[in-house]
């Protein structure tokens, strides 16, 4: 049985937001097809399998089951179909800021340069943490075999020749990659394969960032 909901809006619709909060703004359908704006000041909970939680408004999404529920207090929850499109921190007379989420649940960073000693941070805006991330060395001038516009992955571990240097990291908005102080990158020679020791100038990072579900 089909679990998805859809509407339209046909006008503009306005939220109106408690000051002085972080709140995170929703789309929720009813049975007969018709979506309501709404926010809650609880952060959504995305989890794998498990009881949702029962505390008042709380928002749990179960990912093995692709449903959602909302506690109403005591030790009960319903299911509700809500999908959660941006988060806003407000003043005392103003919104101060606002997340819109990427509700496709992809992010691809834009081309970086690489520099030892550096962390790199991108938003991705995705807006929860079950999501999977990687950053891959794009190849701008041609190098061991390699030629303009490729991509590599290397893998972590070793040591000396054998280095990675950078290691890539995501969480619910932002996504970083971490380059070591001193270390070589070193991977395949494509055309010898043997080890190559990289000139940084001739290669690029871009990261990938996906929701799981």
């Amino acid at each position: 049985m089909k679990n998805d909901r859809m509407c339209e809006f046909t006008s503009n619709q306005i939220l109106n937001l408690p000051a002085s909060s972080t709140v995170y703004c929703y789309v929720e359908i009813d049975e007969n097809g018709n979506g309501a704006l709404g926010y809650t000041t609880l952060a959504p909970i995305y989890q794998a399998f498990g009881t949702p939680s029962m505390v008042n408004g709380q928002f749990t999404f179960n990912i093995n089951e692709m449903k959602a529920y909302v506690g109403i207090g005591g030790t009960s929850y319903v299911q509700v179909w809500r999908t959660f499109f941006q988060q806003s921190v407000t003043s005392s007379t103003a919104i101060t800021s606002v997340i819109n989420y990427a509700l496709n649940g992809k992010y691809i960073s834009p081309l970086f340069g690489i520099a030892l000693s550096s962390t790199y941070t991108n938003n991705h805006n995705i807006g929860c943490n079950f999501i999977a991330n990687r950053t891959a060395l794009v190849n701008i001038s041609a190098e061991g075999g390699f030629e303009a516009g490729e991509e590599i992955e290397m893998n972590a571990g070793g040591y000396n020749e054998y280095n990675v240097g950078y290691t890539s990291s995501a969480g619910r908005l932002t996504c970083s990659t971490i380059v070591s102080t001193s270390v070589a990158f070193s991977t395949l020679n494509k055309t010898t394969k043997t080890y190559l020791r990289l000139t940084l100038t001739n290669w690029k990072f871009k990261q990938y960032v996906d929701r799981s579900f």
